[in-house]
């Protein structure tokens, strides 16, 4: 990986594909989490290709490739939201129907991970983000926040809490 690495970062643009292309679906599922829409996903991904190309030479060590580029994506994400204004405070978040008598409406109703997610703060949500669907450890979470690891811990923690609590809200549980 590193001799591919070093092509990349003299301008090979061949030697940047092989690198990108094997993180590209998780990237797309990274920014999907984000903006909950396909079209927005898919321009996070080509801005994080750009973003990336462009800075390739920041990266030191090979092995943290993956984690750079997961990172790039969130900011990404996190640019194209308050670019177009979608990243409204939970107080102006759309409001639960209720639960209705039927049992597939009531399923249809549910909470989905979508909306779980909008109760917790920016912060929160990329940890969440970057420990499970980007897989990487609180080490490696705290180095591209920039945060001491017990603080990414503590967001972690706090952000499962809510999650529980606003599933246990919802009846997830029986």
């Amino acid at each position: 990986m590193k001799p591919l690495l070093e092509k990349a970062q003299r301008g090979d643009a061949a030697a940047f594909e092989q690198l990108f292309l094997p993180h590209e679906a998780q990237l797309y599922r990274v920014a999907f989490l984000y903006t909950k829409n396909e079209a927005d996903a898919l321009d996070v991904v080509q801005e994080t290709a750009y973003r990336a190309f462009l800075k390739i030479g920041a990266v030191r060590q090979p092995e943290y490739f993956k984690t750079w580029l997961v990172s790039i994506a969130v900011h990404c994400a996190l640019d194209l939201l308050r670019q177009r204004q979608r990243l409204l405070p939970l107080e102006e978040q759309p409001a639960q129907k209720p639960m209705t008598e039927q049992p597939e409406q009531a399923i249809l109703q549910k909470l989905t991970l979508q909306q779980l997610l909008t109760c917790l703060t920016p912060q929160q949500k990329t940890v969440l983000v970057l420990r499970y669907s980007a897989d990487l450890s609180f080490a490696q979470i705290a180095q591209q926040m920039q945060l001491p690891q017990g603080t990414v811990k503590t967001l972690h923690y706090r952000a499962l809490k809510k999650l529980n609590a606003k599933a246990k809200e919802n009846d997830w549980y029986e």
